[in-house]
């Protein structure tokens, strides 16, 4: 095992931009504020060639759909982060979509893919927050009951690390 290190959060810019795109949806103030208050120290947006290649789209079309694009500049960050092979990356999914096998290709190794389920229960189960159920019943009316799924898969290299990750986020496991 590694020694313990701090858990980076890495935004990729792609992913800002979707969820900050559209300012007075419910929560999305408090996670601009959040990844602010926390920057540079423990959140870091990091820049990608996929929201490089959209805003130049953006440009000619000013409406256009980001589609799949966060998840492709997700790996992007994995890829580029986690080429040493030394750390496990946790790839958040805001809902059931990490059951679709599309995202496993695109995965690099040693990452953990989470829905918002698991990431949150894990949470609670470490005592970081309150309730995972309250959060998840204040959003299925807009994402769907498929948002309570819990689901997990992991990479090659970061399978072993599935039973322990919820500790890892309170401090409490070496990465």
């Amino acid at each position: 095992m590694l020694a313990k290190k701090d858990i980076r959060v890495l935004i990729p810019d792609m992913i800002r931009f979707e969820v900050s795109r559209h300012i007075d949806k419910p929560r999305v103030r408090e996670i601009d504020d959040w990844s602010r208050k926390n920057a540079p120290d423990r959140v870091s947006v990091v820049q990608t060639e996929e929201f490089d290649d959209f805003q130049v789209l953006l440009s000619a079309k000013p409406n256009a759909k980001t589609k799949s694009r966060g998840e492709v500049a997700a790996s992007e960050v994995l890829s580029r982060d986690l080429s040493d092979g030394d750390e496990i990356g946790i790839l958040l999914f805001e809902d059931g979509d990490v059951r679709a096998n599309r995202y496993f290709i695109n995965a690099p190794d040693n990452v953990l893919m989470l829905s918002t389920a698991q990431f949150l229960m894990a949470l609670e189960q470490q005592s970081i927050i309150n309730s995972a159920a309250d959060i998840l019943d204040s959003v299925t009316s807009a994402r769907g009951l498929e948002v309570k799924d819990p689901h997990m898969h992991a990479t090659p290299g970061a399978e072993d690390r599935e039973a322990d990750w919820g500790q890892i986020l309170a401090g409490k496991a070496c990465v």
